[in-house]
Order: C-alpha cells, then structure tokens, then sequence
C-alpha cells in the first residue's frame, strides 16, 4: 500500500506569522502611545512653565511699580525739603541730584529691586501754554519761541504752525490759570512792568478748533514735524498745565538767549557758566544787575528764581522686569504744602 508523503501543516505557520504580525503592531502601538503621552508631558509642562513666569513677571511688575511709587514720593520730600530751605531754586540743590540704582529688598535676590530716577526742571524751558496768557496771544512769547527755534534750525514756518496749533486750542474769552509768584511780582514792580500782554497778529478762535495740547507728542500731527524735531525741542520747551516763568537758575544759554533779544547765545553760555560755578540769581533783580554790566537792558520777560514744575524720569528694575514712569510734580511755596502729582504714566 502507497503512502502519501506528509506535509507541513500550513495553519501552524500561518498562525506564527500571524502572531508575530500582531506583536509587531503591540509594540508600535505602545510605542505610538509613549510618543503622545510624552508629547502630551511636555506640552503640560511647557505651559505650566509659560504660566509661572508669566506671573512671576506680573509679580515683578507689580513689585517694581510700588518701588516707582516709592521713588515718587522720595520726589515730593526733596522739593519740599528744598522749598523749606528757602525762596531759590538752582542746580545745586538736593533736588537736582540723580538717584541711580538704589538697591531696596531683601536676602532673596529675586525680592531685590533697583531703582533710578532724576527730578527736571520743567520751569527751566520755554512753555508753550505761554503763547496764550489771559485770553490774549502774547507777543513776547511768540517772538521768543521764533528766536529759540531760530537758534535749533527749525524753519520759521515750522515754528508758525507750532504757535497756530496752540492758538486753535484756546477760545477766545476762556480764562487760563497764570502762575505769577510773588518774587516775580516784586521784580516786575521794580522794573516798572505795566502788566499789559502784549498782542500778536494771530487771534483766538471763538470756539476751540483742536483738543488741548498736554504733552509735545501731540504737535507730531503736524506738516513738517518729525521725531527727530521733537527731540530737538524737548530740552528747551516743555508743556505746562499754566503760563510759567523762566527760572534763571537753571535755563540753559539757548533759552536765555531766547528770552532776552538783546542777548547772544555767546553771553548766556557766559552767564550760565558763572551761575552753575555757585554765583546763583537770586531774584530776577540780580539778572538784570548782571545784565547791565553787559550794557544789555530787560524789559517784559517773565522771569523768576523759584521753581513749581518739575518732571520726574524713573525706572524700577525687578527680576528682569523693567518699568519706567515719568510723572509731572507742581509744588507750591508754602513749605508746609506738599507737593501734589499732576499726571502720571508708567510704562511710557
């Protein structure tokens, strides 16, 4: 009897390979779930990571903000001290001197912040609140903004418009708070000042053509101005909530020489030198004391050795979270009043 030869079974195989197959697809699918899930990790962590230091910053913000409210009032107690000493204001006073980098907080040395900040003379300028003085244009000041920009190279029409916007602004018959301090008015009584303002050719609207002007960035709109103008003017003109005098103590030679036209910028820088050297004015009597030696008169130009205005410039550092401010400070000469903020922007 034949036989038949035997043969492999083929289920067995089949069965092998099959097996294999579904171990191969075990392990990719393990390790397609170990990718997601690590994926899934480091996405959580990376956003948890995200959210601490996004409030860590927040905190630090925080912190360095109490710190510039902190520098804030160490302003305020050094223009008061300084009123309190007496009727001057000058360059060598506590007030003028920068703080730089005062270290303030802890052992921790992510609780240790800095701080910087230096006060301004913002009386020391031409103010462009001046331009308008008791519902009138005034000519002296117009003539004197003409003169200053004339000295910086910014063209004539240029220093027009400057003065137009300022005049659209103020309607004609609204009273306009004038600081006059009682120096001032005692010096212009010596030198027989009558009061009057003067009249420029331009008149006020009867009713306010364009918003208040408040900080010199809004003179950007206009034909011909620039960021680099702006800059070119922000040491020598300023915008004040009130018409000012010009401290004689702490003008640059431009502005003097911008405010007396009689008086080169040559002979200012002069007398600025011998100022700063410690020989401050003590009234506007002793400028036109000075003055006369130059054989060089003074008439209407408003002039005075206090100071109410000053700008603060600071910045708080705190874990690599830097905040700056600046802040407008009016005092009064009262020792015993104290200093009060006008305005403030952090930030900026």
């Amino acid at each position: 009897m034949q036989q038949c030869p035997l043969r492999a079974a083929p289920s067995l195989t089949g069965g092998v390979a099959v097996a294999r197959r579904q171990e191969g697809m075990a392990v990719i699918s393990a390790l397609l779930i170990v990718a997601f899930v690590t994926v899934v990790a480091a996405s959580l962590t990376q956003r948890q990571a995200t959210l601490l230091r996004s409030v860590q910053a927040e905190q630090a913000r925080g912190q360095a903000h109490w710190l510039l409210r902190g520098g804030l009032d160490w302003a305020r107690g050094v223009l008061q001290a300084d009123a309190q000493r007496g009727p001057v204001t000058h360059l060598g006073g506590d007030w003028a001197r920068p703080i730089l980098r005062s270290r303030f907080g802890s052992e921790n040395p992510r609780l240790v912040g800095t701080f910087s900040g230096r006060l301004h003379d913002e009386q020391a300028k031409f103010n462009l609140r001046n331009v308008v003085r008791q519902g009138k244009v005034s000519t002296e000041d117009v003539e004197m903004f003409g003169r200053l920009c004339a000295q910086l190279g910014i063209d004539a029409a240029l220093a027009s418009r400057i003065v137009q916007r300022v005049v659209m602004a103020h309607p004609r018959g609204q009273s306009q708070e004038t600081e006059r301090d009682d120096a001032e008015a005692e010096d212009d009584a010596a030198e027989g000042g009558d009061g009057r303002e003067g009249r420029a050719t331009l008149a006020l609207p009867e009713v306010a053509q364009a918003p208040m002007i408040r900080v010199l960035e809004d003179l950007l709109p206009l034909d011909g101005m620039s960021a680099g103008v702006l800059e070119s003017l922000r040491p020598y003109v300023t915008v004040l909530p009130a018409n000012t005098a010009i401290n004689i103590n702490t003008a640059p030679a431009r502005v003097l020489a911008a405010a007396i036209p009689d008086l080169t910028v040559t002979q200012a820088q002069a007398l600025t030198d011998e100022r700063d050297a410690g020989q401050w004015f003590r009234n506007r009597g002793d400028l036109v004391n000075r003055l006369r030696r130059l054989d060089i008169g003074i008439s209407r130009v408003r002039m005075s050795a206090f100071s109410q205005w000053f700008r603060l410039s600071s910045v708080a550092t705190l874990d690599q979270a830097t905040v700056p401010m600046q802040a407008l400070i009016q005092r009064q000469r009262s020792p015993r009043a104290v200093p009060r903020v006008v305005w403030l922007r952090e930030g900026a």
